[in-house]
């Protein structure tokens, strides 16, 4: 019994002894340590961030409305330049796009030559 009563006396006297040279240094690497740990988890946070917002710009489609003036004819061109596909989509001219061609019965056939003749060459 008296080996475990020095025992435990050198213990309590090392527990209350100044700290070595080499506890201070452990705890400086330690603390070190800790605070790169938390650099990189901030960092890996941001990186996950960006590459979410970059991953969600990438796959959303990119509608674009197009005007072509050819022979006196303008070509409305709806093109999507994004990686998926667009769906739902609505648009509005303000004021209402109107035509000269609503008369002329031939308006059809004439169009039909010139996208022909358009494709060709």
């Amino acid at each position: 019994m008296t080996d475990l009563r020095r025992t435990v006396a050198r213990v309590y006297t090392m527990m209350n002894a100044p700290p070595s040279w080499t506890d201070v240094g452990t705890f400086v690497v330690l603390a070190a340590q800790l605070l790169v740990l938390v650099v990189a988890a901030v960092f890996a946070g941001c990186q996950v961030w960006e590459a979410r917002r970059l991953r969600e710009a990438q796959i959303r489609p990119f509608v674009v409305i197009d005007f072509e003036v050819w022979r006196g004819f303008i070509e409305l061109k709806i093109k999507n330049f994004g990686s998926t596909l667009a769906r739902n989509i609505k648009f509005t001219f303000d004021p209402p796009v109107q035509t000269t061609f609503d008369a002329d019965p031939n308006y059809g056939r004439r169009v039909r030559k010139l996208r022909r003749r358009r494709t060709r060459g």
